[in-house]
């Protein structure tokens, strides 16, 4: 079931100077994976278009949403208050694949990428499914103490020193890694490159892996076919189709 109207919300927090999180309470009926995401609108003339955004986290009464500011109207949404509503449009999408045969799962997320991973992680963890997070930022470490909550081990890296665990990416240590753990499966979300490469890697290896794909989107249902992406099975729309695809799927 998705859910289309407004909904009130109960917090916005700020994490770093350009990302917050936007809490909303949870429409009765709706059930909701790691990895699905809203077509998200600020009530008022401005934008015409909602705006994709992944989940978070969610329980029984709340939704959390992840964002970060990039025009105009993510910073109107950045302004609202507690008891303002918003427009939603959802859960769309497939999301992660939780599968019960895993024993352990690395995340590997960049920027605000990160933030559908927490989500997964949360769900991972309540099948017991050991999970450790490599997590990459430009020059700020966001959101890392709930992340804590629910992953057995989050490692951080960053492009400026004395910010993460290690400068650098997430994808500089994945070899190493991989040299030591055995994992069944690698959930990844952010820049393309991040993904791109962590993709190539675990093939190597021959570990499965999941790919939440980010792109612009004006409907989210797959009637716009503004978020095409090439396929071994030809064109899809990450919409309608993903925004989770397996490694192997995605040209």
């Amino acid at each position: 079931m998705k859910f289309n109207g407004k909904v009130k919300i109960n917090k916005i927090e700020f994490m770093t100077n350009d990302t917050f999180k936007m809490t909303v309470v949870k429409p009765e009926g709706i059930d909701i994976k790691a990895g699905q995401f809203f077509m998200i609108k600020n009530i008022g003339l401005y934008p015409l278009l909602n705006r994709p955004i992944s989940v978070s986290f969610f329980t029984k009464e709340k939704i959390e949403f992840g964002i970060k500011i990039a025009g105009k109207e993510t910073k109107n949404m950045s302004k609202l208050n507690k008891g303002d509503e918003i427009y939603l449009l959802g859960p769309l999408g497939n999301g992660f694949e939780l599968k019960e045969k895993y024993n352990k799962v690395l995340l590997v997320g960049g920027g605000i990428g990160i933030e559908p991973l927490k989500a997964a992680a949360m769900e991972l963890e309540k099948i017991n499914i050991e999970t450790k997070s490599f997590l990459g930022f430009k020059n700020e470490c966001f959101d890392i103490k709930e992340f804590k909550n629910f992953s057995d081990e989050v490692i951080t890296f960053s492009e400026e020193e004395n910010v993460g665990d290690f400068v650098g990416y997430p994808t500089d240590k994945l070899i190493e890694e991989f040299e030591k753990i055995k994992y069944d499966a690698v959930f990844t979300c952010g820049p393309k490159i991040l993904m791109d490469k962590t993709n190539e890697i675990c093939k190597s290896y021959n570990i499965e892996v999941q790919l939440l794909l980010e792109e612009k989107m004006a409907c989210g249902i797959g009637a716009c076919l503004g978020c095409t992406c090439k396929t071994v099975d030809g064109y899809k729309k990450v919409c309608k189709d993903g925004p989770m695809f397996y490694g192997n799927e995605v040209i």
